[in-house]
């Protein structure tokens, strides 16, 4: 899949981007995803979600550290009741 820049930032480009497509889960992420959403279908199955979406961090603590923290990590699957 080739991602052109026409009509990016309103004229006509065509430079390709250095992006290519790539899978978002591994053979057994998705294996497992199928088997939560299946297991679990009256549920929300989430996958690659960052902490900081599940999570917040009180002002009043060490904010910057315990955020920045937070910001590099993510959840391989979340499931919402």
């Amino acid at each position: 899949m080739n991602l052109k820049t026409q009509g990016f930032l309103g004229g006509k480009r065509t430079e390709r981007w250095p992006f290519y497509v790539k899978k978002p889960f591994t053979q057994p992420e998705q294996i497992l995803y199928n088997r939560l959403i299946k297991a679990l279908s009256e549920n929300i199955a989430l996958a690659q979600v960052q902490v900081s979406r599940v999570f917040g961090v009180h002002r009043r603590s060490n904010f910057m550290d315990w955020n920045n923290r937070v910001n590099r990590m993510r959840c391989d699957f979340v499931i919402c009741a």
